[in-house]
């Protein structure tokens, strides 16, 4: 069974999906230039960019790989808020090794949040409280017609006898 918290730590999913995502296209984007330009038959025979161009392959490829996982941290700092240290460092490391500020930003915010537990619903109104406030049973004296304690054997007006 999961925990449950008043609030969830949105700021620092919703920036850590953001740094996901952007990591994710980044690398789509780095591995097709890169793919695309190394095996241009002129330009990489004679200027020699196709090294040049399979690095910028390799880091898309790296960029995918972060993005995808800083991606899956931010996904499991919303679904599982009991464990926001562990998939705030998970976020913070690998947006770092990315090169992303809003992953960084994400996995701080991650870091930094506080739960705070459910408090206990009040009673429903018109719902008798936990604890009853006692009253004192009362009896009513016979032949003075004063207000007497229950535990009282004789009345302390008139001194009758309580029945």
């Amino acid at each position: 069974m999961t925990q449950q918290f008043a609030n969830k730590p949105t700021a620092a999913f919703a920036l850590s999906l953001v740094a996901g995502i952007l990591g994710l296209i980044l690398g789509i984007i780095l591995l097709l230039a890169g793919l695309a330009f190394a095996n241009i038959p002129g330009i990489s025979a004679y200027y020699g960019y196709t090294p040049v161009m399979m690095i910028w392959a390799g880091v898309g490829v790296w960029e995918l790989v972060v993005g995808a996982i800083v991606l899956a941290g931010a996904a499991k700092i919303h679904s599982s808020p009991a464990d926001h240290r562990k998939w705030g460092i998970i976020v913070l490391i690998f947006s770092c090794l990315g090169g992303n500020i809003f992953g960084i930003i994400g996995g701080a915010l991650a870091l930094a949040w506080h739960p705070m537990p459910f408090a206990p619903a009040p009673p429903p109104y018109g719902a008798p409280y936990a604890q009853a406030p006692t009253q004192m049973i009362t009896r009513i004296c016979p032949q003075c017609g004063r207000v007497v304690p229950e535990n009282i054997k004789f009345c302390p007006n008139c001194g009758k006898e309580m029945i």
